[in-house]
């Protein structure tokens, strides 16, 4: 609502509102121009130094990303079946990590934002393969609809991931079990799963809708292969803790299933895991084209009903995915089912299922307006990191580090107190030089429990208290941008070896960077009484 006062005072209220009634039109000839000029920004990345850039193509998510980048680390450092001294509590088994695939995510952390570019740009071109069934003509029309979306443009620019080069591979997927090419089907599934474990779930459930109605178990041979090799990142984890102790943690942690959870996702009595504006809109955007399909064909579409309610019982009763996941998902099964359906009458609907308003796409916008998308860029971190690193130099490799968080009283929203992103560069600089910062996400899958592990608390009393509990070396603590350190830590015998000004750094001083006021970071070693 405040983005919506804002936008509605800065255009007065008929404008605002002729803007949002008329976007479906506006966007056919904004959003490209938008696009276009985010692709020439892109021209930068013609240096090849894809390793100073962020993972996406803004400061937040780009920052935010750098978790992706930290979890490449460990794998690469530890493997698959390790455990890591530098996550969670200090001995994290890298096998829970099961739902990453590596060649993937290994792609991004050495590319940066061109992994998602590519992935996007080749799922975007997988639809050729309808050329030979439908023609050129209305395939090339709705891949170019589909190009020109809100939709492509906000997973491109804003949303996706090293689980692009995943979905890359999705469209050949769904046109194969649409056609009944069962062993293209299996071949392209058990390609998406070396790219995305998410997108590969993703096809698990629609085969499993198509196999349910057709009452043909076919789609679901199909994706054997795929499924075998999901279950490869699974085993260890399996054999070790078994499947509930396995798959527990990730449970509770999406927020799909909360008794006995020690932090959770929703507010008592909450059941939205979404804003309710944006569930009613997209569910009502992706159900309209349901209708038409039925309405001008007689044909029921059970893949496209599939993901509609696979969208709802995520963003309600379970959380499987984050909502970029729920993007793709529908948006792959939006130009599948319009591409079987060669008539004109479906452009429309098929128009507004795939570009709803920017405002209902959660793409970060600086200028806060509803129905133009934010133009994107590849965001050099190169100066940010190497600050990073040398905040980090005072401290030796397997020392650890607590950060100092008030207690987030069981609500996921209220962990690192706002601070969600800026934890993300500490924790991939410090991993770079091998020390170990807690808490941070890792640490809360393992104590999402009632009574799990204490490391809450900034005050001098609870900092102290976790140094001496987790044998730490180092506090760090942050305070109201400006300040000096407050006298009380060097006279409990902290000693300050650094001050990280969050403000100092063009890209890392976004109003959307974090929810709460900006602050400084101190890095206080402890006194030798406590950490020895």
């Amino acid at each position: 609502m405040r983005v919506y006062t804002h936008f509605k005072s800065r255009y007065g209220r008929w404008q605002a509102l002729l803007r949002l009634l008329f976007y479906p039109v506006i966007g056919l000839v904004v959003t490209p121009v938008q696009l276009v000029r985010s692709l020439w920004n892109c021209r930068e990345l013609a240096n090849g130094k894809w390793g100073d850039y962020g993972p996406q193509f803004n400061a937040s998510f780009s920052i935010n990303n750098l978790w992706y980048y930290t979890v490449a680390l460990n794998f690469y450092r530890f493997g698959r079946n390790g455990r890591s001294p530098q996550l969670g509590l200090g001995d994290y088994p890298m096998s829970m990590l099961y739902a990453y695939s590596l060649p993937s995510l290994y792609a991004m952390w050495q590319m940066g934002c061109v992994a998602a570019l590519l992935g996007m740009f080749g799922w975007l071109l997988a639809h050729a393969v309808w050329f030979g069934v439908v023609g050129w003509s209305w395939a090339l029309l709705v891949i170019g609809l589909a190009f020109i979306s809100s939709y492509f443009y906000v997973n491109t620019f804003g949303r996706q991931n090293y689980n692009a080069l995943g979905w890359m591979l999705f469209p050949l997927g769904l046109f194969a079990i649409q056609q009944g090419q069962w062993w293209l089907a299996g071949a392209a599934w058990l390609a998406v799963s070396f790219g995305s474990s998410l997108a590969t779930i993703m096809a698990g459930l629609l085969s499993l809708v198509l196999a349910v109605w057709t009452r043909d178990p076919m789609p679901l041979y199909a994706m054997v292969p795929a499924t075998l090799k999901i279950g490869m990142h699974l085993w260890p984890s399996f054999q070790r803790l078994g499947v509930r102790g396995a798959l527990g943690p990730m449970i509770k942690i999406m927020g799909s299933f909360q008794q006995k959870a020690r932090y959770t996702r929703l507010p008592k009595g909450t059941w939205l895991q979404l804003d309710a504006g944006e569930f009613y809109y997209n569910t009502l955007i992706y159900s309209q084209l349901l209708f038409f399909v039925w309405l001008t064909t007689g044909e029921f579409s059970p893949l496209l009903f599939g993901g509609i309610l696979i969208f709802i019982g995520n963003s309600t009763v379970f959380r499987l995915h984050d909502i970029q996941t729920m993007y793709m998902m529908m948006m792959s099964l939006g130009v599948m089912t319009v591409m079987a359906h060669p008539i004109p009458e479906l452009l429309i609907p098929y128009w507004l299922f795939m570009s709803p308003l920017p405002y209902f796409v959660n793409m970060p916008n600086e200028a806060r307006t509803l129905d133009v998308m934010q133009v994107g860029r590849p965001v050099n971190i190169r100066n940010e990191l190497d600050a990073a690193d040398r905040f980090f130099d005072p401290v030796s490799k397997g020392q650890r580090i607590i950060i100092a968080y008030d207690d987030p009283r069981g609500l996921f929203s209220n962990i690192f107190d706002g601070y969600r992103f800026q934890i993300e560069l500490f924790l991939y600089a410090g991993g770079l030089k091998g020390i170990h910062l807690m808490p941070d996400w890792f640490g809360i899958y393992e104590s999402n429990y009632e009574g799990g592990a204490e490391y809450w608390g900034r005050d001098l009393e609870s900092v102290s208290g976790n140094i001496e509990r987790w044998s730490a070396d180092f506090a760090l603590v942050y305070q109201p941008a400006g300040q000096e350190l407050d006298p009380q830590w060097e006279e409990a015998g902290f000693s300050c070896e650094g001050v990280f000004r969050w403000g100092d750094y063009p890209v890392l001083n976004r109003e959307w960077l974090t929810i709460a006021p900006t602050v400084d970071w101190w890095l206080l070693r402890a006194p030798a009484s406590l950490s020895a």
